[in-house]
């Protein structure tokens, strides 16, 4: 289970264009013990918090806009985790969609990804290890 050690500082990235979703996603991270959330809409600024810190947990949404507010396109959150993974081998990803399309993709993978419109919080995920 990720939780607040004094002796860490526990870091965590929400990529979700939703603004509503991820301030709500980064205020429940502080709630449980993040000293450090970062939040960010859009594919070309994750890639550029993503090159200068790394984090413990990356919660990432399947598809958003890119920086330039073009529409959705499918599997930005998928084409991120191999970023991630490259600079931050210990970081953990966890993808939420609710294109069950992505979700089969990032499955197929091996990227750990959940329904956002299901009954799954990430935040149970991570209290359950």
């Amino acid at each position: 289970m990720l939780k607040k050690d004094t002796d860490k500082t526990l870091r965590a990235l929400v990529v979700e264009d939703y603004d509503i979703a991820r301030m709500v996603h980064m205020a429940r991270f502080q709630q449980i013990g993040y000293n450090v959330v970062k939040g960010t809409s859009n594919f070309q600024e994750a890639l550029r918090i993503i090159e200068q810190h790394k984090f413990d947990v990356y919660l990432v949404d399947g598809r958003f806009p890119d920086a330039a507010g073009e529409p959705e396109i499918k599997g930005n959150g998928i084409r991120i985790y191999p970023i991630i993974k490259e600079n931050n081998p210990a970081g953990r990803f966890i993808l939420f969609s609710g294109d069950t399309t992505t979700l089969d993709e990032a499955k197929n993978q091996g990227i750990e990804a959940y329904h956002k419109l299901g009954d799954v919080n990430p935040f149970d995920i991570l209290n359950n290890e």
